[in-house]
Order: C-alpha cells, then sequence, then structure tokens
C-alpha cells in the first residue's frame, strides 16, 4: 500500500467514523464495511460522477466505490494538434530549422516538447 493508498484509508475511516478496510484496484478505491460507513463516505463524495455505493453478496458486506478522474497525458493533449502546428512550433519558438524536422514523426515532435502549456499558448 503506498503513501497516498494509507492517507486515503485514515481520512476516509474518520469521515466513516467507524473501521473500514480499503483496497485500490487501477484508478477505483473501494471501502469497505457497514451500510453507515458506507453511506457517510459517499454523502462525503456525493457531487463526485463515479461515487457509488452497493452491497456485495459475494462478500457480505457494503462497498463505496469512487474511481479517479481519467489524468490526461501530454501525449493525449498535444495528438490533437496537427503535425504542421508540432513544426511551427519547433521552428519559430524553439529554432529548428525546416530541414531538421522532415524526418521526425508526429510521436517525436511530441516527446520533444518539455512545456506543454507554452504551445498551446503559442497555439491560441
Amino acid at each position: 500500500m503506498t503513501k497516498d493508498d494509507q492517507k486515503t484509508a485514515r481520512e476516509w475511516k474518520a469521515y466513516a467514523k467507524e473501521t473500514i478496510s480499503t483496497r485500490r484496484s487501477g484508478d477505483t478505491i473501494d471501502a469497505f464495511g457497514s451500510e453507515l460507513a458506507c453511506l457517510r463516505l459517499f454523502y462525503m463524495f456525493r457531487y463526485a460522477k463515479d461515487a457509488r455505493i452497493e452491497y456485495s453478496k459475494n462478500l457480505k458486506t457494503w462497498v463505496f466505490s469512487l474511481t479517479a478522474p481519467h489524468r490526461v497525458t501530454k501525449q493525449e493533449r498535444l495528438n490533437a494538434y496537427s503535425i504542421e502546428q508540432l513544426k511551427t512550433y519547433y521552428i519559430d519558438v524553439l529554432g529548428y530549422g525546416a530541414d531538421d524536422l522532415d524526418d521526425k514523426s508526429k510521436n517525436e515532435l511530441i516527446d520533444g516538447i518539455e512545456n506543454t502549456s507554452d504551445f498551446i499558448n503559442y497555439t491560441k
């Protein structure tokens, strides 16, 4: 269990006001406990789109689940731009010559951009 998971478990136990057990699976964190404990957790995260509560017949306990929102990677964010926009940024801002970029793929260009926000501000 990572330090973040341990912190989450402590915070959720405080919200639930009783002993619960937690488990992380990918981006989802599950809390197992009484119905009241899970309802208290659900109330804390009631505005979260991916929060849910249910009774597990297999485990014979209540489960509160919260899935963290997907974090957009640099690759996903910059992939929306055309290769021409990427090359123009390299030429205008980073000082590359057009000949230097002829054999570069879009992924290579994206990997070479260190500051994503500078690029996005440049293209506005």
